[in-house]
């Protein structure tokens, strides 16, 4: 069936090319035409090629080497054993998803694993219980853990053509496969799937976000072709499902990152005072740091106030306002903030010297929170998933409210009042550990940070650690929680390769935090503003005070972002990386680099 007239000129002007050696059948596996388009539009009907958008493929950039792949990335040849890879798009946590994969070429007492994996990024086989899928050597489900029954009434060993039918309902953890041999679907153990309706296997879908994948368990010469919609489906999708397409995604609550987090870059010109605008809103966090010099890092915020009181340094322990020489920030602008009052007092504008500033929006300078054993005092953007809390410690076992109204990710504190280390929670690490942010320290194991207990949507909890609750010491503590599309924290495995990890954010990300956890490194920030193209290469280290560095680092992409380098810092062979990011875009409207 030919839909589209390849070379036709919309323009109505009849400056119209001859299509030559072009396959036009949108219906088969080898066509050259997609509706694929940067473009969001269109009601899913479930019949695959109707809708248009950005569709997931294959990505290439979480090819551990399991084979080649070609038509848009959509063929995959496998090749060699113990590899994988994942599709570019995650599955939305709620909502129903269909896709198709045929076996275009299918080697007699072979197989491939195929269907969905928790892992954007495998070097191995995925742990048990991180995947569900059907392996096409005898057509059964398996989750690493435990196998299902099922009943396709065909053989089960595959065929040449047989087409693989995969419907997902995120929403209430459903999982339903279904196998079509010569124009004849049929679905596992009978059940066709519905939303809300009961799933085929008693496999439990795994937690987290999902990804297509194929995983290959010996060095056979396979074919397969996936189908996400891009092109009409060979079945009409379940009702109520649809393709995986970026105009199908859920609006994200935050269209434009740009709104809540800004970078801002300006060379200093000896004046002052002196205004730095470009930020876009009246931050609320600001964290700048000298490109070319050994100036601190240096962080103001709209709960403490400002002035050379106030200044805090992530390089150093020191308390409250111990950097007179290096800060003055005297106001929050609408569009910024201004620096300095005289040269004597500041090297925020030396005259020659680029700078960088990190921005986030909270809400001004805070209201009282009794949510915790301690009254906090907290200025939070619930949309954005950000607050600043100041609280004064008890010397005891004690929460502290934080107002996000969803628990936090990531917190970051500071005593104010005297000196110690900056105490960082994150997810990853689990309630038990801490990374010290001002230091190359690996992960500490201790409950006198976060009294071994997790925070919830209302509080964070601290112990009698004097970086986090000596009695009658200041502390500031800035809180993030994740945001789809807008904020991301979580952590991932080193290869030591160039080719090394790819993570999967849902967003171009604007900002990269990334330590290692498992060892002595530096913490690492990258950024959109002073990287305007890959490779990502100029990097600067919020534990030092040292300029700018440059190193192969990251390819920023659409939906999150691959290490390029088997730099120790950010991929050491088999380590545990963390990371915080915070977008340009999200997925759904972002365009590549």
């Amino acid at each position: 069936m030919s839909l589209i007239n390849v070379g036709y000129d919309a323009s109505g002007n009849g400056n119209n090319w001859t299509a030559n050696n072009i396959n036009n059948d949108t219906t088969s596996t080898s066509t050259d035409i997609f509706v694929d388009s940067p473009s969001r539009y269109g009601t899913d009907t479930g019949a695959g090629g109707e809708v248009r958008g950005n569709y997931a493929t294959l990505n290439p950039l979480a090819n551990t080497g399991i084979g080649t792949l070609s038509n848009g990335n959509l063929t995959l040849v496998t090749s060699t054993n113990n590899k994988t890879i994942t599709a570019t798009m995650g599955i939305p946590p709620s909502g129903q998803w269909y896709f198709e994969i045929t076996a275009t070429n299918y080697v007699t007492d072979g197989g491939t694993y195929i269907g969905v994996v928790n892992t954007p990024f495998l070097t191995s086989f995925p742990a048990n219980d991180t995947w569900l899928g059907i392996l096409t050597y005898n057509a059964s489900y398996n989750n690493g853990t435990a196998g299902d029954t099922n009943n396709l009434s065909q053989a089960n060993a595959t065929q040449n053509g047989d087409i693989y039918c995969f419907a997902i309902d995120a929403t209430n953890g459903k999982f339903w496969m279904g196998r079509s041999r010569s124009g004849t679907l049929v679905w596992a153990d009978g059940v066709t799937p519905s939303v809300n309706g009961s799933g085929a296997t008693t496999l439990a879908l795994p937690s987290g976000t999902l990804y297509p994948m194929a995983w290959r368990g010996s060095s056979f010469n396979e074919t397969y072709d996936f189908n996400f919609g891009q092109r009409a489906f060979a079945h009409t999708a379940p009702s109520g499902f649809k393709a995986l397409c970026t105009t199908n995604l859920p609006e994200p609550t935050i269209a434009d990152g740009g709104e809540y987090f800004n970078t801002v870059l300006w060379t200093g010109d000896g004046s002052y005072p002196r205004t730095i605008t470009g930020v876009g809103f009246q931050p609320d966090l600001v964290w700048i740091k000298g490109r070319t010099t050994t100036y601190s890092h240096i962080v103001y915020d709209a709960v403490r106030g400002t002035g050379t009181s106030k200044n805090l340094s992530t390089n150093e322990t020191g308390a409250e306002g111990g950097n007179s020489l290096y800060a003055n920030l005297t106001a929050f602008a609408s569009d910024g903030f201004t620096v300095g009052t005289t040269s004597s007092t500041n090297v925020l504008n030396n005259s020659g010297t680029p700078f960088v500033a990190w921005n986030w929006k909270a809400n001004g300078s805070g209201v009282s929170n009794t949510d915790g054993t301690i009254t906090s005092t907290v200025s939070v953007n619930t949309t954005s998933g950000f607050s600043i809390v100041t609280y004064t410690g008890t010397g005891a076992n004690a929460t502290v409210g934080h107002g996000l109204g969803v628990a936090p990710r990531m917190i970051i504190v500071k005593v104010r009042s005297t000196s110690n280390s900056w105490a960082t929670y994150h997810a990853s690490l689990g309630n038990t550990k801490a990374l010290l942010l001002d230091t190359t320290d690996a992960e500490l194991t201790s409950s006198l940070f976060w009294n071994n207990t997790s925070p919830t949507s209302s509080v964070f909890s601290i112990s009698t650690g004097n970086s986090v609750n000596a009695s009658s010491a200041t502390y500031v503590a800035y809180v993030f929680a994740s945001v789809a599309g807008y904020s991301a924290f979580g952590s991932y495995t080193g290869n030591g390769s160039a080719d090394g990890p790819f993570v999967y954010l849902g967003f171009r990300p604007k900002f990269v935090l990334v330590k290692s956890s498992t060892s002595i490194r530096s913490w690492l920030i990258a950024d959109s503003a002073r990287n305007t193209y890959n490779i990502v290469n100029l990097y600067l280290l919020p534990n030092s005070s040292g300029a700018e560095g440059t190193n192969n680092l990251f390819d920023f992409t659409s939906n999150g972002f691959k290490v390029r380098d088997s730099l120790a810092g950010i991929n050491e062979s088999g380590q545990t990386l963390i990371y915080a990011a915070f977008a340009e875009n999200p997925f759904a409207y972002a365009l590549a680099r």
